[in-house]
């Protein structure tokens, strides 16, 4: 059975619970019917809505910027988009002024640095400071609901990648995480879920029927996702993820690196899930655009027996051994844990450092129970 999304489920009783509102709508070209209908236009058609104001997330409301996002015009309906990855990264009250609620809908891939999941903190936080509910129109977690991984973000880490102390791979719907958000930060009237219909914790999104649609102009695949919270803890870094390539996260390397020796040294991790192969490319965007960049092809051979953050701590911990240009220094931006950071910066093995947020990861599991949606 296809999966309905919480957007699609509404729209079948015509958003009946948003007639009479003047609602704020935040959503890219991700928030779509199953049909291919955006649901802005599918609420802007509905009887007794009226969409009164526009937002738009990192890489725009039409997922293509991959900058700083400008305030722009959405044609359908006329109205302003405001821009929160730009001069704002959170709704003014002057934003939300006259309007009764917020809706919210974009399709987030599980990862706690993916910036969709801060932006629906933050619009949680102005409309309990306008004193209005935030309704989340659900969508799957397309790397399951079941896998959690990595550390928990220290309290005094916490940024724009790191809104919540949560770990990097949470396992939570956009709907569970709002709950979860309303619930530690103590504004649980605030939030309202349209639970999607028909979706079970263990799903991959190639398992729903939903169709993909890249959530951002670099992750084009299930796989890139899958592999992302483990392999973009090398963006900050000295390092080229891929992107200006057609295989971001899969592929990666550096001008500085030799393939052999890496290989050599991930093959003796025998990390699950995974293989590599030596391979060369040029990537056309970010670091290194137009260099010759040397390093491997991640390929996943086992998607439920990968631990995509130990494949990223062994792609760090191994760079720091063949590569002495490699800079580490960025991973700390991301994974916002000082003790595991620390771990890797003494030389620690793969195991040690994942052994150092196991109990954490027992005690995410008790946090998180409150605020699950599915089963």
């Amino acid at each position: 059975m296809a999966v309905k999304t919480g957007a699609n489920v509404w729209n079948e009783s015509g958003f009946v619970a948003l007639r009479g509102k003047r609602i704020g709508f935040i959503g890219n070209h991700t928030a779509v019917l199953a049909d291919g209908t955006p649901t802005l236009a599918a609420l802007s058609h509905s009887p007794g809505v009226t969409v009164a104001a526009l937002f738009g997330p990192e890489h725009g409301a039409f997922g293509t910027i991959d900058d700083t996002v400008p305030d722009m015009v959405e044609p359908m309906t006329g109205l302003p988009i405001n821009s929160l990855y730009g001069k704002h990264k959170k709704p003014t009250p002057e934003m939300l002024a006259g309007i009764d609620a917020l809706v919210f809908e974009m399709q987030d891939i599980g990862a706690r640095f993916y910036t969709y999941a801060s932006t629906l903190g933050l619009c949680l936080e102005a409309c309990v400071e306008s004193n209005i509910p935030l309704i989340v129109l659900d969508r799957p977690n397309p790397i399951t609901g079941r896998h959690c991984e990595g550390p928990i973000a220290d309290s005094d880490r916490l940024s724009f990648t790191a809104y919540h102390t949560i770990p990097v791979r949470h396992g939570l719907t956009l709907g569970e995480l709002a709950r979860l958000y309303a619930a530690e930060l103590h504004c649980g009237e605030s939030v309202i879920v349209a639970p999607c219909d028909g979706l079970t914790r263990a799903m991959w999104f190639d398992e729903t029927a939903i169709a993909w649609r890249n959530p951002s102009p670099a992750m084009k695949s299930l796989d890139a996702a899958t592999l992302y919270p483990g392999v973009c803890l090398l963006e900050q870094t000295n390092f080229s993820v891929g992107r200006g390539t057609a295989t971001p996260f899969e592929l990666i390397g550096a001008p500085y690196v030799q393939s052999g020796p890496w290989l050599d040294a991930l093959a003796a991790l025998n990390l699950s899930g995974v293989s590599f192969a030596a391979e060369s490319f040029r990537p056309t965007l970010r670091d290194y655009s137009g260099i010759q960049c040397h390093g491997v092809r991640i390929t996943i051979t086992d998607r439920q027996a990968l631990n995509a953050v130990k494949l990223g701590i062994g792609l760090v911990t191994t760079l720091k051994t063949v590569a002495p240009e490699f800079e580490s220094a960025g991973v700390l931006n991301l994974l916002a844990n000082t003790k595991a950071c620390s771990l890797i910066e003494s030389g620690a093995s793969v195991d040690e450092v994942t052994a150092s947020w196991r109990g954490d990861l027992d005690t995410w599991e008790t946090r998180r129970s409150t605020a699950l949606i599915y089963e």
